[in-house]
């Protein structure tokens, strides 16, 4: 009996002690409790964003607002984990202020950037060049856009139109319109000599829009311009070769989109899918 009584108690010690640390434990973790936002997007960033919207109804897209880079961009797998890992770091907590994406497949065709006096400092103008370059390696294209007190639909058109029309086809710019058959009441007259036409220009496409082409994703045919020779990679940015600029590949500077690459739409990578 007596036996059965010390166990007892030491069973009520054990329950009472477990009582008490669960009761401290409780009172140093405070429940986490948020607030929330006023709204998803800045004064700012409402103010574009209806014009904006406005602009891409000429195309069969959606913009899309507060993307995460990381879920638009993804760093170029590496065998040294440290590189990918530090490309992966340099990206992970920025945003995009607006992603343009087709409505066909969901495919990424452009980023928007609303650029305020708060990029004037120097923190914002390093964040800056990280997605300028981050986007030029991937072949996205970048529009950047300064704050104003209102914006023109026509002239965010304009920006959308060079990244989103494809140029003309090589059929198109080949075609010649025929001519016109003498009737009864027209005498035929001898065309004066023509000199010989001028050589077709051959169209340049960006990156992105030669990779779509051949049913690549950009970062696919990077590396596969890479494998042929037209890119050489330093550290986490890409140069044109001698080769890519004797076939006539070009470094481009446009004053919103910022430094892309553009090729002559008949290029041909053997070890690609097809010929262009």
């Amino acid at each position: 009996m007596g036996y059965v009584l010390i166990v007892g108690v030491i069973i009520a010690a054990i329950v009472l002690l477990l009582a008490i640390v669960t009761s401290k434990t409780n009172k140093g973790e405070p429940e986490l409790q948020y607030r929330l936002l006023p709204a998803l997007l800045s004064k700012a960033e409402l103010s574009f964003y209806g014009p904006l919207t406005q602009a891409a109804k000429a195309y069969d897209v959606t913009v899309f607002s507060k993307v995460r880079i990381a879920d638009v961009l993804a760093p170029v797998k590496n065998s040294d984990r440290k590189i990918w890992q530090r490309a992966f770091n340099a990206i992970s907590s920025k945003h995009f202020d607006f992603v343009v994406c087709s409505n066909k497949d969901s495919m990424i065709l452009l980023a928007v950037e609303l650029d305020d006096k708060s990029h004037n400092t120097q923190k914002a103008q390093k964040r800056d060049r990280i997605v300028n370059t981050a986007c030029d390696t991937a072949g996205l294209p970048l529009l950047r856009f300064k704050t104003k007190g209102g914006y023109v639909v026509a002239d965010i058109r304009s920006e959308l139109d060079n990244l989103l029309t494809p140029g003309p086809s090589k059929d198109e710019m080949l075609a010649v319109p025929l001519k016109e058959k003498p009737t009864a009441e027209t005498t035929p007259v001898a065309e004066p000599v023509q000199p010989p036409p001028e050589p077709t220009p051959v169209v340049k496409q960006s990156t992105s829009k030669m990779a779509k082409a051949v049913k690549l994703s950009t970062s696919d045919y990077i590396a596969l311009l890479v494998g042929e020779g037209y890119l050489l990679q330093r550290n986490d940015a890409y140069e044109l070769t001698d080769k890519a600029i004797l076939a006539g590949a070009e470094k481009k500077t446009g004053q919103r989109v910022g430094e892309y690459f553009v090729w002559p739409s008949d290029l041909n990578l053997r070890d690609g899918p097809g010929t262009r």
